[in-house]
């Protein structure tokens, strides 16, 4: 893992991607960098955090938030060995939550507070599997997953 100082006093943490293939099955070419992943991970906890606040309990913004990630990672690294791609989404969900609920997020799925909430948990990975189809493309998508 390397850390890069911004300006601002801001950390930025970066993982290599080493131990992956070079290229997925069907010959494309696996992401070179994390930083579209970490900013898109950044503003995804920025918005669920925002648009959510008061309605989650902080158990359930954590593991919406992680499967968002796990969706935007799946394009990349869904194909390459599943502990890479755990560890891959355990980074990046740890870049906004607390270790020990980094932890939870990732192995339990909270009591629903809400009937709508289950249902929020697939939206919110699918809306991260469509940003991450235009990542591994080399494009960009917004935060709804629109192609731009």
């Amino acid at each position: 893992m390397q850390h890069s100082a911004h300006g601002d006093g801001a950390t930025e943490i970066q993982f290599p991607l080493a131990g992956l293939p070079a290229a997925r099955p069907g010959g494309q070419p696996m992401p070179q960098g994390t930083d579209a992943y970490t900013s898109k991970t950044k503003a995804a906890w920025t918005i669920l955090s925002d648009r959510y606040a008061g309605r989650l309990t902080s158990a359930e913004l954590d593991h919406l938030f992680a499967c968002f990630v796990l969706g935007l990672t799946t394009p990349a690294f869904g194909e390459a060995e599943p502990a890479r791609h755990f560890e891959v989404v355990r980074k990046l969900v740890a870049l906004q939550v607390p270790p020990e609920r980094t932890q939870a997020a990732l192995h339990e799925i909270p009591e629903s507070s809400a009937p709508w909430v289950e249902g929020a948990y697939a939206s919110v990975e699918r809306q991260g599997v469509n940003i991450g189809l235009a990542l591994a493309a080399g494009g960009e998508a917004d935060a709804t997953g629109e192609h731009r």
